[in-house]
């Protein structure tokens, strides 16, 4: 199925605060960092998978002094001493074979028993390879298995891209509503400042008699009205510049803001694409692909453990000299064996209930893929109709912007002559404060949203690295 994206192009005057922050949250942030443990405790996963076929050296030395008594069948007899030293060297490889080759002594003091000497000194040097031929066979089942700890990497990095990228946008959203709360103080201060100066204007002429003193009374309400207002946007940008601190680690000055003007915009053109590299659906195919490869490793496991097994092995027994020369390959003592071992579980139990288990986790990762394309389909969909919307309306309060502004000062120009009452020019400074934080509000929401298309399109993280 095919999806589209409507990519937002940002223009080059905007956003180079938050290309800086957001690069650096991406580096340094603990948040982001601790999104990384699964990833990176998969990967140690799969590094112990592909190296757990390693060649390993086994030494071992033990010495028995035994007052047992030993029965009719050994020449060992009480209180005699024992030593036995094993080197061997294993090596298992991915096509379900495994290389040993060891050197075994033993030596024995004690009395005589028998005619049995007091000393014995036997070394005995085997190489042997055992291959499996049965649910093993040239290594299927071990192949399977890396197959699904490489599978499960790439999942866990998908989902690490998604978590990232979603932190992300968090981080952008905490961003812009810190630089909304900054504009929003700035221009409560803006508003406070013109109220100031009607207050003074309007004191001035009711005290020359040019004016009653109900409207130095409206205006001082006025006045207060956007008293409390400014304290209120600065209260707010404290807070949002609290959090957005919290998510950054570090202190940020409202001066490394750059605030919203009220312009005309230069909205930016839409650019249709695949939808094919959403995180989200990505690491849901990650997750199947893995899955299946579970349920046909667990599939081929029902069958038999059918093991040959070839050795070949040489000895030499000394009573005075070192027996080890004469015991290695090449010796004239030489015993070859081949050996077939056939393990076949009564009914595959386990092996069963490991194929269900591996089902069930593949029938709801079917569901999970299923409903991940609705949500992103359906988020993708909200998006476009909100930009869409956006940007009509940006347009649409920019014009209603130098409407109220230019309407204000009409107004202002004909209280002073007494043409209109001071309730027409708080109405009208009202009507310019709730366009200014329309606007705001407006280019907020559409920059959010074309972050989340980002998120969605799979790009955001790289946008910014």
């Amino acid at each position: 199925m095919r999806y589209v994206l409507v990519v937002l192009l940002l223009s080059n005057s905007v956003q180079a605060d938050l290309n800086k922050f957001a690069r650096e949250y991406l580096g340094v942030a603990t948040q982001v960092k601790n999104l990384s443990y699964a990833f990176e405790a998969q990967k140690i996963s799969e590094l112990v998978e592909k190296e757990k076929r390693d060649w390993n050296l086994s030494i071992s030395e033990t010495i028995t002094d035994s007052e047992l008594d030993p029965g009719p069948f050994s020449f060992q007899a009480p209180g005699q001493e024992t030593k036995t030293t094993v080197l061997s060297v294993q090596k298992e490889n991915l096509y379900g074979g495994q290389f040993n080759i060891s050197g075994t002594l033993f030596e024995f003091d004690g009395s005589s028993r028998n005619g049995t000497p007091t000393n014995l000194k036997t070394y005995t040097q085997e190489m042997s390879y055992r291959q499996d031929l049965g649910s093993n066979f040239l290594g299927r089942l071990s192949k399977l298995q890396l197959s699904v700890q490489e599978k499960t990497t790439e999942y866990q990095k998908e989902i690490l891209n998604s978590q990232k990228s979603k932190e992300l946008v968090n981080f952008i959203n905490a961003y812009l509503d810190f630089k909304r709360d900054v504009t929003l103080k700035k221009l409560a201060e803006e508003a406070y400042k013109r109220s100031q100066a009607r207050l003074n204007l309007v004191g001035r002429q009711v005290r020359d008699g040019l004016k009653e003193k109900v409207d130095l009374l409206s205006t001082k309400n006025s006045h207060f009205a956007q008293d409390e207002a400014r304290k209120n946007a600065f209260q707010q940008a404290f807070a949002s510049k609290n959090l957005f601190e919290t998510r950054l680690e570090k202190n940020v000055s409202e001066d490394e803001i750059e605030t919203y003007e009220i312009k005309e915009l230069k909205l930016p053109k839409y650019e249709i694409k695949d939808l094919e590299n959403n995180h989200d659906i990505r690491s849901v195919d990650k997750k199947l692909d893995y899955l299946n490869d579970e349920i046909e490793r667990t599939r081929k496991a029902i069958f038999p453990t059918i093991q040959l097994t070839a050795t070949y092995e040489t000895n030499n027994v000394e009573t005075l000299d070192n027996p080890v020369p004469d015991g290695t390959f090449g010796s004239d003592n030489v015993n070859k064996q081949i050996g077939l071992n056939v393990v076949i579980p009564l009914g595959f139990t386990n092996e069963r209930n490991a194929l269900k288990t591996a089902k069930v986790n593949k029938m709801y990762a079917d569901y999970e893929k299923k409903i991940t394309k609705l949500q992103v389909e359906k988020k993708f969909a909200t998006l476009i109709s909100q930009l869409k919307i956006l940007d009509q309306n940006l347009k649409s309060i920019v014009s209603r912007y130098n409407l109220a502004k230019s309407s204000l000062a009409e107004y202002n120009r004909l209280y002073s002559r007494g043409r209109v009452s001071l309730d027409q020019v708080i109405r009208s400074e009202e009507d310019l404060i709730n366009t200014e934080k329309s606007f705001v509000q407006y280019k907020v929401q559409r920059e959010k949203a074309y972050y989340s298309l980002l998120d969605i399109y799979g790009e955001l993280t790289k946008s910014f690295l």
